[in-house]
């Protein structure tokens, strides 16, 4: 069985990692890889899309994700203040 592999924008990380998020995609892969998912569930805006729900520091995180065979292209990461 092939393990799964994660990829995404490098910029975008930047950015994330620089705004008031403070967050990073590599904090979402040590959340997955430390038993941090709590449900995977559609996403609400974009069809081809589902969401990763994460516990990351004691808050909820959203994480919208596609999947292409055996990798995981992360979008985005943002707090959700309605699953927390």
């Amino acid at each position: 069985m092939q393990e799964i592999t994660y990829d995404w924008n490098e910029d975008k990380n930047n950015l994330l990692k620089n705004s008031d998020r403070r967050i990073s995609f590599e904090e979402v892969v040590f959340a997955l890889k430390n038993e941090k998912l709590l449900d995977v569930i559609s996403s609400p805006t974009h069809e081809d899309q589902e969401c990763l729900v994460l516990n990351i520091n004691d808050y909820v995180y959203i994480v919208p994700f596609v999947q292409e065979g055996h990798t995981i292209f992360l979008k985005t990461i943002y707090p959700s203040q309605k699953i927390h």
